[in-house]
């Protein structure tokens, strides 16, 4: 009996991870250029919660929860997974109205080790949304990294003068633009 307890206690304590329900949700930044940590997230001992996300091929099995409120009328999120940004293989993803019911995006892999990237479009400012993360199969289950991306299309804007007769010099101003990150 002492050695069955005294083994046990030299056991690692495994828990699931705090944002296993859509009740306890992992509150994101919606901000420009946000990134987790390097594999900060897990559904490591996650258990299945609420729906699975129309285009998953299973589940929901192994799903962690994240919330964010809207700044910007749309958000693009990406699971970073490999190169040392995580474990997990084979993701499904889901973005979900606040009830965790209604979906807005869904994007899963087509290729085990696939990064996933979701656009959460038509967000109203203020509302607070919902996504799911989970994978297909046990033995994928592992730790992934968020990357939170606005492309803000004003951010560059030019103020053009609102005056009689203005004219802008020859070649000024240019219609091409330039992804700035």
């Amino acid at each position: 009996m002492v050695v069955c307890l005294l083994f046990m206690s030299m056991l690692p304590v495994q828990s699931q991870p705090t944002n296993d329900n859509f009740a306890n949700a992992t509150v994101i930044p919606h901000s420009p250029n946000w990134e987790s940590d390097v594999a900060d997230y897990s559904n490591v001992w996650a258990t299945p919660d609420g729906i699975a996300g129309s285009c998953w091929n299973a589940g929901p099995s192994f799903n962690v929860w994240f919330t964010f409120q809207a700044v910007y009328p749309e958000m693009t999120i990406t699971l970073d997974r490999g190169d040392g940004m995580g474990t997990i293989r084979q993701v499904n993803i889901a973005g979900w109205e606040s009830d965790g019911i209604t979906e807005l995006a869904c994007e899963r892999y087509v290729d085990p080790e696939d990064d996933i990237t979701m656009i959460i479009s038509n967000l109203t400012l203020g509302n607070w949304y919902y996504i799911s993360v989970d994978n297909f199969g046990y033995g994928h289950r592992g730790t992934f990294s968020l990357t939170q991306r606005h492309f803000d299309d004003f951010a560059y804007a030019q103020e053009i003068p609102h005056l009689t007769s203005w004219c802008s010099p020859d070649a000024d101003l240019s219609n091409t633009w330039q992804l700035l990150i």
